[in-house]
Order: C-alpha cells, then structure tokens, then sequence
C-alpha cells in the first residue's frame, strides 16, 4: 500500500477546520497527479489549478452529454503495395468555446474521473456503426481500431460495451480491432491473458499498441491470444540514424513474424523510415507521410483517391 498526503496549515491556509480539510483535499488531489505516493501542501497556485481542473470535468460532462465529441480517422496501408488495411478511430472534442481539446489534455482527466468509461462505449458505438456504413456503401473492407484504456480494461465492462456494439451496428466482428499497451496486460499477466480469450471469442482481433516500451514482454508474448503489435513511435522516429533503434526493430519485425504476428510501425513521417521498415519485412504503416487523422467526409475523400494501388500517400 502508497499514501498519498495534502497537507493545510492554520492559520495560512484557512481559520477553520472546513475550509482547511477542504485546501488540504486540493493539495491531496494534486499529489496524486504528480505521481501518488507522495505529499504536497496547499498553496494559492495549486488551488487556482484545481478549480481549472474542476471547471473542465464539468464541461465534459456536459459536452460528452451535449454530443460535442467525434471521431477522425487515420488510415495505415500495408507496406508491400501501399494499399490501405485499416483505420484507427481518435476521439476528438470540439469546445464551443476553445474549440479542439488535445485528448492529451481531457483523456487523463477522464481516466481519472471514470469519464472515460462512458466516452469508451461512445467511441466503440461511433466508430461500429460507422465502419458498417462503409460497408454497406461498398467501400473497400478493413478493420477499424479502437484504443482501450486502462481504466476500461480493469474497471468497465469492455468486453461488454464491445458485444453491444457490434450487435447494435450490425458489424461484422472481423472488421473492429481491439488496442491495448503492453504495460496493461502486464500488470496481470494471468487476468490479462483470460480477458483477451474472452474478446477473441467475439471474433474480434487485438493489437499491442506501443510494443517494446514494457518490460518482460517478449516472455508473455507467445502467451497473449492478439493478432498485431504495433511499435511505438519512440523506435521509428530515429530509425535511420540510431542503429539501436534500428536493431530493436528489426529484431521486433523477426521474432513477429515467426510468432505469426502482423507488425504495425507507428509514427511513419518520410519516405526513408518507410523504405527501412519495408526491407525489414514490417507489415504495416501509419502515420503522417500516409496521411493525418481526418474527419468522416475528408477521410472518405482520401479513400477515394487510393483506388490504383501506390507505395505511399504523402
């Protein structure tokens, strides 16, 4: 067991026992997001980041609620031919205010509040339903992948949320692809490993979304029923001048393949990363140089554009 402490001193802090259990709340909430295990005392600044902090929980609530959030698409092709071979579906939240909040910045926070829970079967039902309209418009079929957080994994009913969505869109199970971080399955190894039997038996496929961050992973790795591994973008961006990098990758590409794994490279900018991951035998690619996260109508537009097959779409 951690403790995590906020601490409020008399008289500074507040002159009665409400207002200084209060600041110390604050001070507790704020150590928590510094790491947990750990103290903070209350200060004036920590307060004013506090009501921020409480003014957008508000506010999403309010726009999950109000439909402010929606999906965009980034496609991957395969390296062999450049043909496209699926999608992942990003959750975006459009402030009537601000305008466009970086998931970075609201992601955390409804991880943090169980926010995320309800966000994760909205993605799940948008990103089904979506998908089957694809299909029966006749546009090419390829599996469209969602990412599960942690706190879906462990505290919703994902597997769930996934079964409803799938039966309430009508979708067939092959074309919905399931993303977890290595570092979740980790954590429970034997748990991880029964919860993943139980997706594949919706007829789904898992991918491993940022392999080779984790530690101990190329032990449990022949264990885990997924079908991809996707390398993180860490490896890939230096990939033709740090020969580690290089090496960790090939490595990773070889020992997938003989598992029988479909490799995904991440964060794929130029044609010089994308020429190497091909000579490497890696299956797959994403990223800017093939094209950006876009909404419905602009990603359809795109998928237009790739009926000739080509090596990559800038």
């Amino acid at each position: 067991m951690t403790t995590t402490i906020g601490i409020a001193l008399h008289p500074a802090d507040g002159e009665d026992a409400e207002t200084l259990l209060k600041h110390a709340d604050v001070a507790m909430y704020h150590a928590k997001e510094r790491g947990r295990n750990g103290y903070q005392f209350y200060s004036r600044g920590i307060h004013e980041k506090a009501l921020q902090r409480f003014s957008m929980e508000r506010e999403l609530r309010e726009g999950i609620e109000a439909g402010q959030l929606r999906l965009v698409y980034q496609p991957k092709v395969r390296l062999v031919d450049g043909t496209v071979c699926g999608a992942e579906a990003l959750v975006r939240w459009e402030h009537p205010e601000r305008g466009e909040i970086s998931p970075a910045e609201f992601i955390p926070l409804a991880e943090e509040t169980g926010l995320v829970l309800q966000i994760g079967q909205w993605v799940l039902r948008e990103a089904c339903a979506q998908r089957q309209l694809w299909t029966e418009a006749g546009k090419t079929p390829f599996p469209i992948a969602i990412n599960c957080s942690a706190v879906q994994f462990t505290r919703g009913d994902v597997i769930g949320d996934i079964d409803e969505a799938i039966a309430s869109s009508g979708l067939d199970p092959r074309w919905l692809e399931v993303e977890l971080t290595e570092s979740l399955l980790l954590q429970d190894i034997d748990s991880g490993i029964d919860a993943l039997q139980r997706m594949k038996r919706l007829g789904i496929q898992i991918a491993i979304d940022d392999f080779g961050t984790g530690f101990s992973s190329l032990s449990y790795l022949k264990r885990l029923p997924v079908d991809k591994l996707k390398i993180d973008r860490s490896f890939v961006t230096d990939l033709a001048s740090d020969s580690g990098d290089a090496a960790i990758v090939s490595a990773i590409v070889t020992l997938s393949s003989n598992l029988g794994l479909t490799v995904v490279a991440e964060g794929v900018e130029n044609d010089e990363q994308f020429e190497i991951l091909r000579g490497y035998g890696c299956h797959e690619a994403q990223g800017y140089l093939i094209g950006r996260p876009m909404a419905v109508g602009m990603f359809e537009s795109w998928l237009a554009r790739q009926e000739e097959p080509r090596r990559a779409v800038p």
